[in-house]
């Protein structure tokens, strides 16, 4: 018998697809003019070229992704070099994006992953100068802000870098050439080290914001700037960004002084697109089936959750401390998996035993339930992956990362299913999620190699947090735990499965 939907649930499924439209088509109206290749550079560094339709060779900017980051999250700065007239090769560093290599080295040594960093780069740089009219200058993120650096320095002719929420002990007061530092408001350490950064420059002065000093024929000019109201992320997408960036490079390539830039408005359609891909979910789980009516039932009392929450908090970072480092292929993301499952079966382990099992639901057997949760899963899963992976971050499908998917499945499910236990208490999920990240910063600070992972967390944060959502959803919609803990296991693994760094096991000495 076909499911129908209530009036309300029609008229959300309607707004979502219309969000969804909306967002897809000014995200393409963004891209007009402007020409995207993707290129395979020396053989296994995916990248991505982008120039206007059209356009003569002139200077090439190399475009540098942060940890954890990929060629589709800086799409929204090469789009708008582009469509300002220069060109821009973006690309994948290994362990991160479409790049099938994991990131190899050691985290903690310059001669470590840096230089291999720096190596990939400077590969990249060589096809850039054969691309273009043979002028260079290099953006770059976060963790590429310190490998744009480095690399300048053994490569005399580039032109100008551009380095956004940068942290480098290798800045001097002459090196890199023509340097422009850009920080959000919100990046606390970051801003302030923009700042510090210029004041090697503008010594004994103060340094100012948004004052060049030096020269761009002698190659020595600097600036900091600070974009307003926006964070480690957002600082990609701010118009000040684009608007500076565009001014830098003309300036440093000697290019005719303009009016306005050109910028691009992407940051605001596509936190639309996804998180009307995430809102879609609700009308799509109502007509996976008809809602399933639960006995009445007291809420358990805050008491039994305390018991369980603080065993799971305490003991995973002692107990997983003591075993080896290198139990599976992927250093930090198995200790999350290995994390987030132990903590999971704790608090659902200990949760039934203070508060006793589930009251009974009047749901169907174990075969429709099955066959519920995998259809649970798919519909909070698919459309919010394929947004992310077109317009946020790449989300590729190798083998190694679909085995890392599988790995966080796992974890995740245990983990979910433990918070589905604390969910019988108002605001458990919720206070169970803050109790496993305090776990995790314990791990950390009893593991210091684990550092990295904290580096992670403005990926996790916002992954676990979404996925309560549809969690909810699932759970009111099924009356069961278990379509709700895989439908929220399988929109995590796939998220950060797909978008955060595989790092090899050596990297963590």
């Amino acid at each position: 018998m076909p499911v129908r939907l209530r009036p309300l649930d029609l008229l959300w499924l309607l707004g979502a697809l219309a969000a969804i439209a909306l967002a897809l088509f000014r995200l393409d109206a963004e891209a007009q003019g402007v020409r995207g290749e993707r290129l395979l550079v020396d053989g296994r560094i995916p990248a991505e070229l982008w120039r206007l339709e059209g356009a003569p060779p002139g200077p090439v900017v190399v475009v540098a992704h942060g940890f954890s980051g990929s060629t589709v999250l800086m799409r929204s700065l090469a789009l708008a070099l582009a469509r300002n007239g220069l060109t821009a090769l973006a690309f994948d560093f290994p362990g991160h994006g479409r790049h099938p290599e994991a990131l190899a080295g050691d985290l903690f040594r310059v001669d470590g992953a840096s230089a291999r960093l720096v190596a990939a780069t400077r590969a990249v740089l060589a096809e850039a100068r054969r691309l273009g009219d043979g002028r260079v200058a290099l953006l770059g993120h976060s963790m590429a802000g310190d490998v744009i650096v480095r690399t300048a320095a053994v490569e005399p002719d580039v032109a100008a870098v551009v380095a956004i929420s940068l942290f480098s002990p290798a800045v001097t007061a002459t090196a890199p050439r023509n340097l422009l530092v850009i920080a959000g408001q919100w990046e606390g350490r970051l801003a302030d080290e923009a700042r510090r950064v210029v004041g090697l420059a503008s010594a004994p002065e103060p340094p100012a914001l948004a004052v060049t000093y030096g020269r761009f024929a002698e190659g020595t000019a600097r600036r900091a700037v600070v974009a307003p109201m926006v964070e480690h992320v957002g600082v990609l997408f701010a118009p000040i960004t684009l608007r500076e960036t565009v001014a830098w490079l003309d300036a440093a390539f000697g290019r005719p002084a303009r009016g306005e830039p050109a910028t691009v408005e992407r940051g605001p359609w596509i936190l639309l697109l996804v998180a009307a891909c995430v809102l879609l979910a609700r009308p799509l789980l109502a007509l996976l089936a008809p809602a399933e009516r639960r006995a009445a039932s007291a809420r358990p009392s805050w008491r039994g959750l305390l018991l369980p929450l603080a065993a799971a908090t305490a003991l995973p970072p002692v107990f997983l401390r003591l075993l080896p480092p290198d139990l599976l292929p992927f250093a930090l993301l198995d200790h999350l998996a290995a994390h987030s499952a132990l903590f999971g079966l704790l608090l659902a382990g200990l949760g039934r035993w203070v508060q006793g099992p589930d009251p009974a639901s009047r749901g169907p057997g174990p075969v429709a339930l099955l066959f519920r949760s995998l259809g649970a899963a798919l519909v909070v899963t698919v459309p919010v992956a394929l947004a992310v992976d077109a317009e946020l971050t790449a989300l590729p499908r190798t083998e190694p990362r679909i085995l890392l998917r599988i790995v966080l499945f796992v974890g995740a499910l245990a983990f979910f299913l433990g918070l589905e236990r604390a969910a019988r208490v108002r605001f458990g999920a919720p206070l169970a999620l803050l109790a496993f990240l305090l776990s995790v910063a314990l791990s950390i600070l009893l593991d210091r190699r684990l550092i990295f992972l904290g580096a992670l967390a403005i990926v996790i944060v916002p992954v676990l947090a979404t996925a309560l959502l549809p969690a909810r959803w699932t759970r009111l919609r099924f009356g069961h735990p278990l379509p709700a803990a895989t439908a929220a296991a399988a929109f995590t693994a796939e998220l950060l499965g797909g978008s955060l760094p595989l790092i090899a096991d050596a990297a963590l000495p």
